[in-house]
């Protein structure tokens, strides 16, 4: 039935479970969300004319998302069992912390704790022009800091933002989480540990975008957030010598709250309102209304006459599949339409369609 049709009492309203960020792509799609069945992406509040979305295709979006023209576009990935959202939306600019396209670039970047070799790569990097290399031997928690930066005034920003850093990682099964420090001075920072990507799925050999939510953060001491000098970043890892790991691009969001609509795969839920995908009690509730419903009975009723008659079954099952699909030959337009064909007339599905351009001038 799910397949035939997008019930209406399936659709779910929720927040997203991170902030939209300018330059930030990948973000934590629902767990319920029914294939790419989207409805609407919007702010909590103050939606203007322009916060409308496009649903566009993999490719296509990954191409232009940087681009003025790409952007109010998602698409709805998978990746190995994992479905994501890549969202696109023009937002205020973020705050640089620092660029990192170079050692003594802005302040100067110092290793310790068995890291290594801590060069300017202009081969591999994110933005700029460069991205910081260094290497770990076998020690477990290898850093790189920076005590002497420009001063930047994330007053604003204090216990708001997200604080984000692309790192490489050669071998993502080998760490276990990277710690991000900013502040002042190795006395006063504030810290947080993060485990997973920003999108909420696990690392990955190669760049990785991690956020830091500031608001979760401890603080060390007594830091001022007008004078922020001071980053070192951390990586955990076990005891094996890796080579190229790399840092790029610190920066400050605020970003943007949104919420999605969508239609739910989830078709029940339990007396206490939480929906799942399978019931499990005699007390789950069937989240659907009378039409649908009674389309819902007759797709069961389809099942347990096969299962209950098997080759006998043929005549139960014409009856059912005639409810749902309707008998072209009949003079009765309800009975010819069938079940599900009638619900959708009243009921047309929400869903935002992906769509491509056939031509570009750019």
């Amino acid at each position: 039935m799910l397949g035939a049709i997008d019930p209406a009492e399936t659709k779910r309203i929720q927040q997203l479970t991170n902030a939209l960020h300018d330059s930030v792509y990948d973000y934590q799609a629902p767990s319920d969300l029914k294939g790419r069945k989207v409805i609407d992406i919007r702010p909590q509040v103050n939606r203007e004319l322009g916060d409308n979305f496009s649903q566009g295709f993999a490719e296509a979006f990954d191409i232009r998302k940087a681009l003025s023209s790409g952007k109010d576009v998602f698409t709805v990935q998978h990746n190995s069992g994992t479905k994501s959202l890549r969202i696109a939306k023009i937002l205020s600019s973020p705050i640089v912390i620092n660029a990192v396209n170079d050692v003594d670039d802005n302040g100067t970047w110092e290793a310790g704790g068995g890291a290594e070799n801590l060069t300017k790569d202009t081969v591999d990097y994110v933005s700029g022009k460069a991205s910081l290399n260094f290497d770990a031997d076998t020690s477990t928690t290898p850093h790189v800091e920076n005590d002497d930066m420009a001063q930047v005034d994330l007053t604003d920003h204090d216990e708001r933002s997200i604080i984000f850093i692309w790192v490489y990682l050669p071998s993502a099964s080998a760490i276990t989480n990277v710690i991000l420090r900013w502040g002042n001075d190795t006395s006063n920072y504030w810290s947080l540990t993060v485990t997973e990507r920003h999108d909420a799925t696990a690392f990955q050999d190669g760049w990785n975008l991690l956020a830091f939510d500031w608001n979760t953060s401890t603080e060390t001491g007594t830091v001022d957030p007008a004078a922020i000098d001071y980053v070192r970043v951390t990586i955990t890892k076990d005891a094996t010598a890796d080579t190229d790991f790399r840092i790029d691009n610190i920066i400050s969001s605020l970003g943007k709250k949104f919420e999605i609509e969508y239609y739910s795969k989830f078709l029940f839920r339990t007396s206490g309102g939480t929906w799942k995908e399978k019931t499990t009690d005699d007390e789950d509730i069937i989240n659907l209304d009378t039409e649908s419903y009674n389309l819902y009975i007759a797709e069961c009723m389809m099942a347990i006459s096969q299962q209950l008659q098997g080759e006998d079954s043929s005549f139960d099952m014409n009856y059912y599949k005639t409810m749902l699909y309707g008998e072209p030959t009949s003079p009765d337009e309800t009975r010819r339409r069938g079940g599900y064909k009638q619900y959708m007339m009243t009921n047309p599905s929400e869903v935002i369609k992906q769509q491509s351009k056939y031509y570009r001038l750019r």
